[in-house]
């Protein structure tokens, strides 16, 4: 998560043409991990946020909601990582990779919301409202 070799006078790299960078890890790269782990790793870093969060909510969620909240934090992160330089690149494609792993970590929470019966969320609700306090 943090990088190595960071020098306080390193350059911030910034990209905001949206797939610019995922098209030149899948064509250029020579590492197959690389390209795994930046794009894989990107969306399954959101899905439990979206998942939880969808849960959280309950009868107020909205995939779209849901989806837009994992929108704002990712923007969030991005734009921290832009303001306070310490090595790490700001690029739309994360925002967009991230919002992805939202929708589908939310997407996975609504379909076990319409398997599970009403009583077994009641009990599942007041477990989450437990954790969170």
């Amino acid at each position: 998560m943090y990088p190595t070799g960071y020098n306080y006078g390193d350059a911030r790299v910034l990209n905001v043409e949206p797939l610019k960078g995922m098209y030149n890890l899948l064509m250029y790269s020579t590492d197959s991990n690389v390209t795994i782990s930046n794009l894989g790793l990107n969306i399954l870093l959101f899905m439990p946020f979206g998942f939880f969060l969808f849960l959280c909510l309950r009868k107020k969620a909205s995939l779209f909601k849901v989806t837009f909240y994992g929108m704002c934090l990712s923007f969030a992160v991005e734009l921290f990582q832009y303001i306070f330089p310490i090595g790490r690149s700001t690029d739309v494609d994360d925002l967009i990779l991230n919002t992805v792993g939202t929708f589908i970590g939310a997407s996975l929470a609504k379909i076990l919301n319409a398997m599970l019966s009403s009583s077994t969320k009641e009990k599942l609700g007041k477990k989450l409202n437990l954790l969170m306090k």
